[in-house]
């Protein structure tokens, strides 16, 4: 497992290195799950506070560094299942006021537009997810745990409204949203081996 904060080079990197020590002849699944980190970017403004910003990767870019991960997991283990979770989103209107930013480059109504550009980036990311998520392996279909759906509500207009109670800061998962995340993550990787066990 990559650090928190880790970004797709530093997963591939300690992924690959865990998957040289295992066994060859074992059932092996591997579930990536990444955040935001490669979507924004942080630097310090005027005043020496830490702020974030919309990075310069396209989705497009974003999710090739994840398909860059699963080539190099295969290539470590050809046997393995290799697929990926969804990427939950971000508020960075949220993030700003728990950390108590006095002198943000934004104004709150462009924290809340960026807020909705980069929540439109991971959605795109998460339509490719669920594509690539269909192609098969090994035999066998790939499981997506859908780890963005605890974050988001549907309204009766049709809107998507993030639930402020899923993440502490407006980014990171609450202590009860990760615990969620990691049964949805478990539940498919046990799912992936009962397909696996049971090829004919």
């Amino acid at each position: 497992m990559a650090k928190p904060g880790a970004k797709a080079r530093d997963i591939e990197n300690s992924l690959v290195g865990t998957l040289n020590k295992i066994d060859k002849n074992r059932l092996v699944v591997v579930k990536l799950a990444v955040g935001v980190n490669n979507f924004t970017v942080k630097y310090k403004n005027r005043y020496g506070e830490n702020e974030l910003r919309v990075g310069n990767q396209t989705p497009g870019q974003i999710f090739q560094e994840l398909v860059q991960v699963k080539y190099s997991a295969k290539q470590a283990f050809r046997g393995a299942v290799v697929s990926y979770c969804t990427i939950p989103p971000i508020n960075l209107f949220w993030y700003y006021k728990y950390k108590q930013i006095a002198h943000p480059s934004y104004t709150e109504t462009e924290l809340l537009e960026v807020s909705e550009e980069i929540r439109q980036r991971v959605q795109e990311v998460n339509d490719k997810i669920y594509a690539a998520n269909k192609i098969e392996q090994s035999g066998i279909i790939p499981v997506t745990p859908s780890l963005h759906t605890s974050c988001i509500k549907t309204l009766k207009n049709g809107k998507k409204r993030l639930i402020a109670s899923a993440l502490y800061d407006g980014i990171r998962g609450t202590d009860s949203s990760v615990s969620y995340w990691m049964r949805r993550i478990r539940r498919a990787a046990l799912e992936e081996i009962r397909r696996l066990n049971n090829r004919q």
